[in-house]
């Protein structure tokens, strides 16, 4: 295929973003292996119009690849730690752009035991940091155990408030004294994660925690299963612009530069240059069988209460090579294809109208 130029860009990069103080008021898929259910599509309906172009637009020299690694194994944060340490130095040797979302258990486990890792990723040239929850917050992964498409409006707000204010018990699955959640990962980075990814099963759980992770100072979410243009929102968040999704672990012993250049064709054909590739892994498609919270909090038993201690299979040495020859040979591929990061504040005010 002849090689198109490839613009690689971090959605959340060089935006400065103020945390609305919301903790104390009341009024809180990635897609996962293929050991883990999908998460539903369940973000609601864009509530925007078509952004005006900027006065100074991007150059459009081809498509945009937006690479996600998904932080998010509590049962191996040693190996977790080390994924994201060899990731961070293989994207800033290439200058290939990547989103890192975090949940809150990864974040305080770092904050104890590795804040240099937490250093280097919020200051790394490269790198930017976004939020997902996950099990055994209800509204996480579409499992709600809880019950909250019964709760009205006030309660059904404070509840997710309290979520997303506090660390989570992960036995019980309630709220701990603790501080946890978004606001805890904005406080212990310093700064509120840019995006917040939604995998509510509920439209109007979903909704309800848009308007909570938009009030706790996020300005984008995300969204699966459909294409999705620059400049659309959803509760006054902008949505993470997708043509064309790349489900990197699904393609272990494939050739790199032949899964890129064949979701390459398939963007460009869909939305010629305004196309979006969204690469995704998660840290324990390098090193485990399945991720944690799939084989606590689903696998083993989808109510509380929880055993925490349980743990997947490890990956043999063979297989972690693999994923690792994939990934590694992918992001070297965009890093061959690329003119240019594009300005990604520039590109943000294009969507936000």
């Amino acid at each position: 295929m002849p090689r198109r130029p490839v613009r690689v860009v971090h959605l959340v990069a060089a935006l400065a973003v103020t945390a609305a103080a919301c903790a104390s008021s009341a009024p809180d898929v990635t897609p996962a292996p293929t050991t883990e259910p999908a998460a539903p599509d369940v973000t609601p309906a864009p509530t925007t119009e078509p952004a005006a172009a900027p006065d100074d637009p991007p150059d459009a020299s081809g498509p945009t690849v937006l690479i996600a690694l998904d932080m998010q194994d509590f049962a191996y944060p040693d190996e977790a730690a080390a994924v994201l340490e060899r990731a961070l130095d293989l994207h800033e040797a290439t200058e290939v752009a990547l989103d890192v979302y975090v949940t809150d258990t990864v974040v305080a486990a770092w904050a104890d035991s590795r804040p240099d890792l937490l250093e280097r990723l919020a200051s790394s040239p490269v790198a930017a940091v976004s939020y997902h929850a996950r099990p055994p917050r209800p509204y996480a992964g579409g499992l709600d155990w809880y019950g909250l498409d019964t709760l009205g409006p006030d309660e059904l707000a404070a509840t997710l408030v309290a979520y997303e204010t506090h660390a989570v018990d992960p036995v019980t699955g309630a709220p701990t004294d603790e501080p946890g959640g978004f606001a805890g990962v904005t406080a212990t980075l310093g700064t509120p994660p840019l995006a917040a990814a939604v995998s509510a099963g509920n439209p109007a759980v979903a909704g309800t925690l848009l308007d909570v992770y938009r009030d706790l100072g996020a300005v984008m979410t995300t969204t699966h299963g459909r294409r999705v243009a620059l400049g659309e929102t959803s509760h006054g968040l902008l949505l993470r612009p997708e043509t064309v999704e790349i489900r990197l672990w699904e393609g272990v012993g494939a050739e790199p530069a032949a899964v890129l250049d064949a979701a390459v064709d398939e963007a460009v054909a869909l939305a010629g240059d305004e196309a979006y590739i969204g690469v995704k892994i998660h840290d324990n498609d390098f090193f485990a069988t399945a991720s944690a919270w799939t084989t606590v909090y689903v696998e083993d038993r989808r109510r509380p209460e929880w055993n925490p201690d349980l743990r997947a299979p490890l990956l043999g040495e063979d297989e972690r090579a693999a994923v690792w020859a994939l990934y590694e040979g992918l992001v070297r591929h965009v890093a061959d294809a690329a003119v240019t990061s594009s300005n990604l504040a520039r590109l943000v005010d294009a969507g936000a109208g």
